[in-house]
């Protein structure tokens, strides 16, 4: 490693320049790789999510990432009050309310 180096800084010859190259196609490489397979997928989950708590409203039946059931009773600002019982209420933010559990909750069931 420290020869590669010494070569990059001295001027080097052919085999230091192909070095180098190999060097930055693996390094794009791993970019590359990295925004498909993590960045961007990440990026679209919290805009999902940002635009999935955009749309609640009053009556929505909601599951938090706790696993608590509930129906929306008030929206305020940055938290929601859930009535998970006729008598019984609990202020939660408005984002420890779960997409996926929330929308498997209200998806259509399915007839076998």
């Amino acid at each position: 490693m420290n020869t590669l180096f010494a070569l990059l800084l001295l001027g080097g010859d052919a085999n230091a320049s192909n070095a180098t190259a190999t060097l930055l196609f693996y390094g794009l490489m791993f970019i590359i790789i990295l925004w498909f397979f993590i960045i961007s997928p990440q990026r679209r989950r919290e805009k999902a999510q940002k635009d999935f708590l955009g749309t609640l409203k009053k009556g929505d039946k909601v599951v938090t990432i706790g696993g608590i059931h509930g129906k929306i009773a008030q929206i305020n600002e940055g938290t929601v009050l859930i009535q998970v019982d006729p008598n019984t209420k609990l202020k939660i933010q408005k984002d420890g309310i779960s997409i996926e559990a929330s929308q498997q909750l209200n998806a259509p069931e399915k007839s076998a």
